[in-house]
């Protein structure tokens, strides 16, 4: 009985209130006004699309516009509000390449944004360059003293020992001409 009186319920609009109103005309007598509150959407609904509105503006500022900071930041955004959506990966590796290209910025490293895309989304097909990307760093700290040095003048460019850095980087270009690092 009560499914049949419920959709029976007609939806009008009281415009004075400005409230949903709902008319009951089950009974034949005169209608019963009963308010009806709005249906939100859930947080996490919101969390998507402000996640997805992010990406879109990184997106603008990391293709079109080039703005490598802005793109950073509004990807790092899209990331917070939705972690799990399926374009991460994407976002992620773009991170990470952006992190390479410019490393006179504070960005964190690229290997970071790899090994966070290896570990949370491995069966995209960013997570699989990002693996090559991994490896052939893995490699080149096994093999090539230079790394070491460059990471250390690194250390030096964060202490602001400039001139330090430069003495370590010419070190490394005159010592190592061959490395990948020189």
């Amino acid at each position: 009985k009560k499914a049949g009186r419920i959709d029976s319920l007609l939806a009008t609009s009281d415009s004075l209130k400005g409230k949903n109103v709902v008319q009951d005309t089950t009974h034949g007598k005169s209608p019963v006004q009963v308010t009806r509150q709005p249906v939100l959407p859930s947080a996490d609904s919101l969390h998507m699309l402000k996640s997805i509105a992010a990406q879109e503006l990184g997106d603008i500022f990391y293709s079109e516009i080039v703005v490598p900071d802005s793109a950073f930041y509004w990807y790092n955004k899209s990331l917070l509000w939705s972690y799990k959506n399926s374009s991460n990966a994407r976002i992620l590796y773009i991170l990470a390449e952006l992190s390479r290209t410019n490393p006179e910025r504070k960005y964190p490293t690229p290997e970071e944004y790899y090994s966070r895309l290896d570990h949370d989304f491995p069966e995209s097909m960013y997570a699989e360059e990002a693996r090559r990307f991994l490896r052939k760093i893995s490699s080149l700290a096994k093999t090539d003293t230079a790394l070491e040095y460059f990471a250390q003048s690194e250390k030096q460019v964060d202490a602001k020992e400039y001139e330090k850095a430069i003495a370590t980087l010419r070190f490394i270009v005159q010592s190592f001409p061959r490395s990948p690092v020189a």
